[in-house]
């Protein structure tokens, strides 16, 4: 659950600090490109999160 919420979390507050940067959000000017990169590729890379939802829900309903 903690690996699920912190996945969505880290991407949720690298969207919103791209935003604030605007378009130079998404130049490699500044570090939060590379943070939202990262952030993004978490939520997919280890283990995409419908499946963690989908083990998630088995351990709560067994």
């Amino acid at each position: 659950m903690a690996k699920y919420f912190s996945s969505i979390a880290a991407e949720n507050v690298a969207s919103r600090a791209v935003e604030i940067f605007g378009g130079a959000g998404f130049t490699k000017d500044y570090p939060v490109e590379k943070l939202y990169r990262d952030a993004k590729i978490g939520r997919i890379y280890e283990g995409t999160s419908n499946m963690q939802r989908i083990t998630i829900a088995r351990q709560l309903l067994s």
